[in-house]
């Protein structure tokens, strides 16, 4: 089936442009060119579109307004917004009404390659339900002491963009936000950011601060109420993982820079439970319970009751967010690296490795059967490590996460 695109902008030349651009993908995407809101609206009311790629300043209606109305009307749609550096504030203001934001002029060849990419890691899922609520999401709550001593750091002048950028990688949900827009072409950079503390370099100190208390980024999401599951946990959970990660693809001879991506893609592996547990917390806490008393097994009990599993969820979100492809496909196949398709040893298989010893290392009932996938290990010659690797991760899992 053709993906259905949909275009908005005010400027006639503008939409006459993008039609141009795009004419040669018209027998993959089926594809309309609006010139307002208002009239877009309609035109979705009418006939459900994939993708819709919308100008941020528009008269009338605005492109902050019309992709909010888009966010709550047609929730599976995948929302672009372009929008000029002019505008800076104007998109700041809106950043929760789009998955992605890319920057005017906007590069023909970008533009088609985030339309093709995103959203392709929820193909599978039947349930547009669940799509809709991953779409809506657009923050997680975090441990209340590390938002303060966050908080208390920018108020420090001596605290530079690495001591902020440290706090920021402590936590899953201000890492997921920070790294989708440091990765948003509209702040300028020219390449994909795997490091919360890249991102906090890139984006400056008086960024970060205007973010967090200007614009509140990193507040507002709903507490986790789930009772067999705390925001502690999964914090700290994640934070062994990364850690682990990072210095198992060490020990596997990946680059610094691949070792910092496994350290991001273990932080990051569980953002599917986040999703889950904040915004379905009554069915998934029951599923949770049964999980920890060894009732279910979590993957299962998941697929059936939301048609996907947290893996998947949160694969999905990430590659929503535009985060870069390392990222998504280690949240992804955290639990089955073998469907990677990798060659060698990867920031993947190191986030497998540390996720499948963690839960019965670090302090808390395991969710999981913790069982390595073999046949991934055996193919990438790494298949005799397990004493090595278990060793690593109950000297990561031993140290105690810092609030």
């Amino acid at each position: 089936m053709k993906k259905r695109v949909l275009f908005v902008d005010d400027e006639p030349l503008v939409l006459e442009g993008l039609e141009r651009t795009m004419r040669p993908l018209r027998a993959e995407w089926d594809m309309a060119f609006i010139p307002s809101g208002e009239l877009a609206l309609d035109a979705m009311a009418a006939l459900p579109y994939d993708v819709v790629v919308s100008d941020m300043q528009m008269p009338g209606m605005s492109g902050a307004e019309f992709l909010r109305q888009v966010k709550e009307r047609h929730p599976t749609t995948v929302r672009i917004a372009l929008s000029g550096h002019a505008d800076q504030e104007l998109a700041l203001r809106g950043m929760d009404a789009a998955h992605q934001y890319l920057s005017k002029p906007c590069d023909p060849a970008l533009l088609k390659a985030r339309i093709q990419q995103v959203g392709e890691l929820g193909v599978g899922m039947a349930d547009r339900g669940i799509l809709g609520l991953v779409s809506r999401i657009d923050r997680f709550p975090s441990p209340p002491e590390l938002y303060l001593r966050l908080v208390h750091a920018m108020e420090t002048e001596k605290c530079g963009t690495e001591d902020l950028g440290r706090i920021v990688a402590d936590d899953p949900g201000m890492s997921a936000k920070l790294l989708k827009l440091a990765n948003s072409a509209f702040f300028g950079l020219h390449r994909q950011v795997a490091s919360p503390i890249e991102a906090v370099a890139f984006l400056g100190a008086d960024t970060l601060r205007s973010l967090v208390l200007a614009h509140g980024i990193f507040g507002g999401a709903p507490p986790l109420i789930t009772k067999n599951l705390t925001i502690q946990e999964i914090w700290s959970h994640s934070l062994h993982v990364g850690m682990g990660a990072k210095v198992i693809a060490g020990m596997e001879g990946l680059s610094r820079a691949q070792q910092e991506v496994a350290y991001a893609a273990g932080l990051l592996h569980d953002l599917g439970i986040l999703v889950l547990a904040s915004w379905a917390p009554k069915e998934y806490d029951e599923i949770l319970g049964q999980a920890r008393a060894g009732e279910v097994v979590l993957d299962h009990a998941e697929q059936k009751a939301f048609g996907a599993t947290h893996s998947d969820l949160g694969g999905y979100l990430m590659d929503l967010w535009g985060l870069p492809e390392a990222l998504s496909r280690a949240a992804a196949f955290h639990h089955r690296p073998s469907l990677a398709h990798h060659a060698s040893f990867s920031p993947v298989s190191a986030v497998h490795v540390a996720e499948s010893l963690a839960w019965s290392l670090d302090g808390s009932p395991g969710f999981e059967a913790a069982q390595l996938d073999m046949d991934h290990f055996q193919a990438v010659g790494r298949s005799d490590r397990l004493e090595e690797w278990r060793q690593v991760m109950a000297t990561a899992c031993a140290e105690e996460a810092p609030l």
